[in-house]
Parts: C-alpha cells; structure tokens; sequence
C-alpha cells in the first residue's frame, strides 16, 4: 500500500498571482520589487556595487534568484496574516533570510557579468 502524500503545490505563476492579488500590485511592479530585493538585500549581506551590478547583468544570476523567491514566495503566501500582506513586509521578512549563490554559482554569475559589461561599456555605469 502506498501512503505516500502528494502536496498540491502551486506553479510559479499561481503564487505570483496570488502575491500580486495581495499586495495589489501588478505585473511590472512584482518585477520591480524582485529587481529591487536583490539589490536590497546584497547590499545589507556586505557585497559592494560592482559586484551587485555583476550579478544583476547575468541571467545565471536571475535563475538562482527567482528559485529562491519562488520557495520564498510559497512560505511566505502560507505564513503571512492577509492583513499585513504588503511589499514592505515581504522585502523585510526575506532579507532576514540567509541565502547566497554557491562558490560555482558565483564564479558563473561574475564571468557573465564581465562579458556583458565587455559588450556594452555603458553596463559599468549601470545606475542601481
């Protein structure tokens, strides 16, 4: 006999929408404040500009980034009173989170920031 519980879970897109429904944002300011969390959040952690504004530039970067606010999303739609649902009380719970891209992740990240930064010059005054 199997007693194995499967957990209905929902996809990405269900959570955001759910989020944004929440927070009464809509898609392009969802987007903004995942922009703006990373570079939030890196900053407090220690790192410096140069180095948020390599990460930001590489799409290595944003698929570690997404996957850690998408579990972050799912805890967070679970354990949040809807009454204090805001943007505000999401970036705060999140940056207490402790998560950082693996040493190869990293390494990844910072070869594609330089070579988008190698392409377009203007990248490294990429205003944050």
């Amino acid at each position: 006999m199997n007693t194995q519980v499967i957990l209905n879970k929902p996809n990405d897109e269900q959570i955001k929408n759910r989020l944004m429904r929440l927070m009464g944002i809509g898609n392009d300011d969802y987007y903004l404040m995942r922009y703006e969390l990373a570079y939030d959040y890196f900053k407090r952690k220690g790192y410096v500009e140069d180095n948020i504004r390599l990460m930001v530039l590489s799409s290595t970067f944003w698929r570690w980034w997404n996957q850690q606010l998408s579990s972050f999303d799912f805890k967070y739609l679970h354990t949040c009173d809807v009454m204090e649902a805001s943007q505000d009380r999401y970036k705060s719970l999140f940056i207490q989170q402790d998560v950082y891209p693996s040493w190869s992740i990293m390494r990844q990240i910072r070869r594609e920031g330089l070579a988008a930064m190698k392409r377009n010059r203007e990248f490294s005054n990429l205003k944050l």
